[in-house]
């Protein structure tokens, strides 16, 4: 299949697989989709086309971090304090249950750290409407959830920006000298973030014709500028400036409205369809997929007993509302991209980089598809009221 009729293909797929989503009420499930669709396109793409899926899927991936930082409103102090440490609990208690599925599968500690904090994070905007429309809590505990979304969101980004490091030194002085690195460019990015958006608004005034180049383009030179300065990833500098950007200004919305048209409609799918590729239709009969719903099944027996024992009353939630911190495909994609680009060029791709891939990738997808289908419907299918809305609403009205 050539580049130009992967195009026609994916077009359709957009298309389709957006109306479908919206009818059975399930927007959360598009993500899922996409990686489904890009399973069966790779039976027929070259390996010329895989490589142009991935280098236009890389941007898409780049947008897609400083989409999740753009959604997210950063908590008052006490409250971030509170959901961090709840955060970082939750993903504890899933060491052993998961590091233990990746000792029996033969992976290196390091490799089975990074499956823990991918698959306990949550992604925000996969089931923000589903947690907006969630019946059976009040405001104030659908409120600490949201936090405690948010919390695993942001503590995950933070420990994948530094596993780079991790997977190339181990434990050692060089990766603590990397993760304060790291934490410098950070804390910069959060320093400048009303400065840098400022003369963005002002270079959006400037160029109304352009809008969508000119931020695109900002983004892109800063995330350089993140990596050549700071060893900050790219992606990982997009995400915190899309995070501080609306946590300074609150323009986050009016930036992820720009953006929409060429992020949400076409890069951000084709990263995922790209991620679909990378499967191959055999997995779901191996070895890595037997794995992934071991895992999967290990993780929601795990989630409902703890939550039931522990979670619950101190929330004063129902019993089924942990649901809402399951879906966690965009992280895992996340954990997968920044896996696979660390052994990109420094030695040949062995069988365990792509059995590790396959299977961290296909129990995202697992865990991610169950979850949703099991939460009630969703009431913004067309997602005409912003997530912006939805929280002024939940919040301050």
């Amino acid at each position: 299949m050539s580049e130009i009729e992967v195009i026609v293909f994916i077009l359709l797929g957009l298309i389709i697989l957006q109306d479908i989503s919206n009818r059975i009420r399930r927007p959360a499930l598009l993500y899922s989709m996409y990686i489904i669709v890009g399973v069966i396109l790779g039976v027929f793409v070259r390996p010329k086309t895989e490589d142009f899926l991935q280098s236009v899927g890389s941007f898409g991936f780049l947008l897609l971090l400083f989409q999740i930082g753009l959604e997210i409103d950063l908590p008052k102090k006490w409250e971030a304090i509170v959901a961090l440490r709840r955060a970082f609990f939750w993903m504890l208690v899933h060491l052993p249950i998961i590091g233990s599925v990746a000792y029996f599968m033969g992976l290196p500690a390091e490799t089975g750290t990074l499956a823990v904090v991918a698959l306990s994070s949550c992604s925000v905007g996969m089931c923000f409407t589903a947690w907006f429309s969630y019946p059976h809590s009040s405001t104030r505990s659908k409120r600490m959830i949201l936090m405690w979304m948010v919390a695993l969101e942001v503590l995950a980004i933070i420990l994948f920006a530094t596993m780079d490091a991790f997977l190339e030194y181990k434990f050692s002085w060089k990766t603590l000298g990397h993760i304060a690195l790291v934490i410098f460019g950070i804390l910069l990015i959060a320093f400048l973030a009303d400065k840098l958006m400022l003369a963005l608004k002002g270079l959006v005034h400037r160029t109304v014709r352009w809008r969508i180049h000119v931020i695109v383009l900002a983004v892109l030179a800063i995330c350089a500028l993140g990596n050549r300065l700071f060893g900050l990833s790219s992606v990982k500098t997009a995400f915190f400036l899309g995070l501080f950007v609306n946590r300074a200004t609150h323009e986050g919305m009016a930036l992820e409205h720009s953006l929409k048209p060429i992020a949400q409609k076409f890069l951000i799918p084709i990263f995922f369809l790209y991620l679909g590729t990378t499967i191959h239709p055999s997995s779901f009969v191996s070895v890595q997929c037997l794995y992934a719903l071991l895992t999967t099944a290990l993780i929601f027996s795990f989630r409902y007993t703890i939550y039931q024992l522990y979670w619950k009353n101190r929330l004063r939630t129902d019993k089924w509302t942990f649901l809402l911190v399951c879906p966690n495909l965009t992280m895992v994609a996340v954990a997968v991209h920044t896996y696979q680009s660390h052994f990109l060029g420094k030695q040949a791709v062995d069988s365990t980089v792509t059995h590790f891939s396959v299977w961290l990738l296909l129990t995202g997808l697992f865990v991610s598809i169950v979850s949703v289908l099991l939460l009630p419907p969703e009431e913004d299918p067309d997602n005409s009221i912003s997530e912006a809305e939805l929280a002024d609403k939940m919040f301050y009205s």
